[in-house]
């Protein structure tokens, strides 16, 4: 069960009834998990569990996040016998490659397994007996990002895709001991011009926020202690922060 109650300036009877609620709210939390089975469904669909079921790593590894494809990445292929074929292929800018012998391939948005299928079929139908043919994906960076302020080590990150907010952090060590995670600052340029957005993290760790993703080109600034003077600072810095990224990119 999830709760958030928001007081201001409780007093009397009033404060009483608020803290009663409270208390039954609580209990009925704690009764939750120990039903039968140690689980309890709640409104939204999640439950409460008091342990996780096992889980195999063979099972984590098929259900893994694959790297996919895309423009500007290189697929390094092998193909077992035949020297001819195996070698280094860019992938254009309309995602696919040429190969040869059968020709232009669309290969944005595969993984490395459903590209080494469907060269398999394509040279095994026509030209090669049972190819056997390795495929290796070389990611192209997409540029970079700064993540700076109150973090363990602010800098300049390279991207090879996107990233969500808290992974931006994590790049940069973590929030340091003086950070506000309820004032983070994201800047964007957007047609031309540099748009900012604040950023609740506290809200994204603690009760499972929307994470915006991070693109390249983004600033990251996790305000401190020291508050809106610091931030202002921050905004100077802008200019001579989007000329580091751009310098990055060349």
């Amino acid at each position: 069960m999830s709760l958030h109650i928001s007081t201001l300036y409780l007093r009397g009877a009033a404060r009483l009834t608020a803290i009663s609620a409270l208390a039954l709210a609580l209990s009925a939390c704690a009764s939750l998990g120990d039903k039968s089975g140690g689980e309890s469904v709640l409104a939204g669909g999640e439950f409460y569990t008091q342990d996780f079921p096992e889980v195999s790593e063979n099972t984590l590894a098929i259900n893994a996040e694959q790297d996919r494809f895309r423009v500007g990445d290189t697929a390094d292929i092998f193909v077992y016998n035949v020297e001819t074929l195996t070698n280094t292929y860019p992938v254009d800018r309309e995602g696919n490659i040429n190969f040869p012998l059968i020709g232009t391939q669309k290969v944005a948005g595969l993984t490395t397994l459903e590209l080494q299928k469907q060269l398999m079929k394509a040279y095994g139908d026509n030209y090669l007996q049972n190819p056997s043919i390795t495929v290796k994906l070389e990611a192209n960076k997409l540029g970079n990002i700064v993540v700076d302020g109150a973090v363990a080590k602010p800098g300049v990150f390279e991207l090879y895709k996107p990233v969500r907010l808290s992974e931006a952090v994590a790049l940069a060590g973590g929030l340091g001991d003086n950070a506000n995670a309820k004032e983070v600052y994201v800047v964007r340029e957007i047609e031309g011009k540099k748009a900012v957005k604040v950023v609740n993290l506290k809200d994204i760790r603690q009760f499972g926020a929307s994470d915006p993703e991070i693109y390249p080109q983004d600033i990251v600034y996790i305000q401190d202690s020291a508050g809106r003077a610091a931030y202002n600072e921050f905004l100077k810095t802008i200019p001579l922060l989007s000329a580091i990224l751009l310098a990055g990119t060349r």
